[in-house]
């Protein structure tokens, strides 16, 4: 889902996409909120930065599938755990229903990295490439900015 989506709330907050985020019928994903790790204090969820930052994402169709599919997996485990499950409407969760600490979020995307043979980029970069990729595929400049969330193309 990360790259096909390339916003930068990305880089932490996809630990906290929050099921209620998702539109299946109408393929979208509301970006609502940033998230913040702070020392000492944890995560702290905020407003985005600007209004811009607030936005609907359309998502490709395997994406919805895959979330689909996700989704109902959840529910299964969640039902495994019975009442022991943390409902905090989370896409991608502990097997507990809590928070996924995004350490785990980053160990997952390194590994994946290694696996697929390629060098290291951050987790945050993945929207710069969905941006070319974009650009690529003919999207216009105002249409890939809005999509990834960056303000201005170089």
């Amino acid at each position: 889902m990360a790259h096909f989506s390339g916003s930068e709330w990305l880089s932490i907050s996809i630990a906290f996409t929050r099921w209620h985020d998702i539109n299946f019928d109408d393929k979208s994903l509301q970006v609502r909120r940033t998230v913040e790790c702070l020392t000492g204090y944890g995560y702290i969820e905020n407003e985005p930065k600007s209004s811009r930052g607030r936005r609907k994402i359309t998502l490709p169709d395997f994406a919805i599938e895959v979330l689909k599919q996700h989704r109902v997996k959840q529910i299964e485990a969640r039902l495994k755990v019975g009442e022991a499950w943390v409902d905090h409407d989370l896409v991608f969760c502990k097997t507990d229903g809590n928070f996924l600490p995004a350490s785990t979020l980053q160990y997952q995307f390194e590994a994946l990295l290694k696996d697929a043979g390629i060098e290291h980029i951050r987790f945050h970069d993945l929207r710069h490439s969905a941006a070319t990729i974009l650009l690529t595929m003919g999207c216009t400049r105002r249409l890939c900015r809005n999509f990834s969330g960056i303000a201005k193309l170089a």
